[in-house]
């Protein structure tokens, strides 16, 4: 989930004729993240926002965000919240939920080819459990692992041939930057209105995904409600994962982190609007069984709304205050 570029159809590429580790380097080029670290830069000038360093340089930055030449660093905070909660075992609780419900997501689902939770799930904690300052590095451990079944990480992809036709390829899928990158090709999204293939992350992409992650942490508990009771921990938990979130969901769109604190909101049921949201949804799914292969994603307020600005405009509440790095106040308020 960074750079302030703006992302661009791949240039056609003779495939059959370089093959998939091929693909994969020349990929590189184009990813939305190539070397650079996660969260490395945010939109630049004439947003509101500058860089992460140079945000957390003009005001107070959020003791829970350790941020060190504009990279997300681990802190006591993280460390030790990451083990009042349960570590990776709980965090998996959380991606497990949340990739049951991007699976059942029409607009999502399309940019996988492989739609087995468990498959996802704990890769995802892992990464989390990681960058929070888990000790025994399961992200690092895991991926290393995949060295020795490179046959099963193959998946196709969609990619243009020397005549800028699509064609199907193999690509070998190891690391995050390759899942993603399989993800813009993924052969699913062919078939799909609002999807293209070999597009990058859009906007309206990012806050769908963030509404159902967010959601997610409320089913299992890791986050409460705005409008009852909620324990300190459960508290501590939503001020952190919400700027975390904020913070690598760049990485798919730039513009994305300014819409982290409204869809985080969106799965909220102690407050009329998110139990109307939730109920909303859950109804499509419950009463049109067939809700899939009809594309009703239930979030039409955001599907195909991509401009930033008009974004912005709809969604008053959103505001240039630094977030997630530099506001002094508490998103969700000490009780």
């Amino acid at each position: 989930m960074e750079p302030g570029v703006t992302f661009a159809t791949p240039v056609p590429i003779p495939v059959a004729a370089i093959g998939f580790r091929q693909i994969h380097r020349a990929a590189m080029g184009m990813c939305a993240f190539a070397g650079q670290e996660e969260g490395a830069s945010s939109p630049g000038p004439g947003t509101g926002r500058g860089t992460a360093g140079a945000a957390a340089s003009k005001g107070k930055q959020y003791p829970v965000m350790k941020i060190e030449e504009n990279s997300h660093k681990p802190n006591d905070f993280s460390r030790k919240l990451l083990k009042e909660i349960g570590g990776v075992s709980r965090l998996l609780e959380m991606t497990t939920c949340f990739y049951t419900k991007v699976f059942a997501n029409p607009h999502l689902e399309p940019f996988f080819a492989s739609t087995e939770v468990s498959h996802h799930a704990p890769r995802l904690a892992n990464w989390v459990a990681e960058k929070m300052g888990a000790p025994e590095q399961p992200w690092t451990r895991e991926r290393g692992s995949r060295k020795q079944k490179e046959a099963t990480l193959k998946q196709q992809i969609m990619y243009p041939n020397h005549k800028g036709a699509l064609e199907l390829e193999d690509f070998l899928v190891h690391d995050r930057s390759s899942a993603h990158f399989a993800g813009w090709h993924c052969p699913k999204r062919a078939g799909c209105p609002m999807h293209q293939v070999g597009d990058h992350f859009k906007l309206d992409d990012s806050r769908v995904w963030m509404r159902l992650h967010f959601w997610a942490c409320r089913e299992v508990g890791l986050f409460g409600p705005s409008g009852g009771e909620r324990t300190k921990l459960q508290v501590e938990f939503e001020n952190f994962y919400t700027r975390f979130i904020g913070h690598f969901v760049r990485i798919y769109e730039r513009s994305a982190p300014a819409f982290a604190r409204l869809e985080c909101s969106w799965s909220d049921e102690s407050t009329p609007d998110g139990k109307a949201n939730v109920e909303r949804y859950r109804a499509l799914q419950r009463e049109t069984p067939d809700y899939m292969e009809k594309r009703l994603h239930g979030m039409d307020d955001v599907i195909g709304l991509r401009d930033p600005a008009e974004a912005r405009r709809r969604a008053a509440e959103i505001r240039d205050d630094g977030w997630p790095y530099s506001d002094d106040g508490m998103f969700v308020p000490e009780e």
